[in-house]
């Protein structure tokens, strides 16, 4: 990838702009972030502004390893 001009904060383009030309598809999706809705517990994994399932308007928290999984 290009590394000129403004790179991505997250999701999946910073996925694939922090990649290494060599890593394949598999690779760089198995580097996403789980991010969990503290409201209800959804899960997503990649970073969302809102939950999709209940009325959560602020953004995800990132699921840390080893840390609670519930809400």
């Amino acid at each position: 990838m290009s590394r000129t001009g403004q790179s991505p904060r997250n999701g999946l383009a910073k996925l694939l702009w922090e990649a290494d030309p060599d890593d394949s598809p598999q690779e760089i999706a198995a580097e996403k972030e789980r991010f969990q809705c503290p409201a209800c517990g959804w899960g997503a994994e990649l970073r969302r502004n809102e939950c999709m399932v209940c009325e959560y308007d602020q953004p995800l928290r990132p699921v840390r390893a080893g840390g609670r999984g519930d809400a």
